[in-house]
């Protein structure tokens, strides 16, 4: 695969994965919890566990390797590009961590109950991983 084909699939997951966390973040179901006696929304909590779908803003932040990567197409991936993956990427992981630590359950809200904008977030951001390192490699 060539190096401009590969930076634009790269693009485009991450484009993918900034929107569909952020439509996660707005989106009407939200996170959930599994209970003996089904899902519980965490968004009914009164208490801080009903903020919990702000932390997949945080995925916004991929955003911003993509928008590098469309600017800089056909030249070689840069030290500020691999720092602004590696932060977006720490920033994703961050957030999933912090909606677990309240109420929220994410593997269980994507891959269980499959919400479509989660699961959508969370394989698009681990799909471009592999492409990431393979445009390091033409480095």
């Amino acid at each position: 695969m060539t190096h401009t084909r590969l930076s634009v699939f790269y693009s485009i997951l991450l484009a993918i994965a900034a929107s569909a966390g952020a439509l996660f973040a707005i989106g009407p179901v939200g996170f959930t919890a599994q209970t003996p006696d089904g899902p519980f929304f965490c968004a009914k909590l009164q208490s801080s566990g009903s903020d919990d779908d702000a932390m997949m803003l945080l995925y916004l932040f991929f955003a911003v390797p993509a928008f590098i990567r469309l600017i800089r197409m056909r030249n070689l991936v840069g030290r500020v590009e691999i720092v602004c993956y590696l932060a977006a990427v720490g920033l994703a992981l961050t957030a999933l961590w912090l909606a677990q630590l309240d109420c929220a359950e994410p593997l269980f809200t994507a891959f269980v109950l499959r919400s479509p904008a989660l699961l959508t977030a969370i394989a698009a951001a681990a799909l471009s991983i592999p492409l990431f390192l393979r445009l390091l490699r033409f480095s």
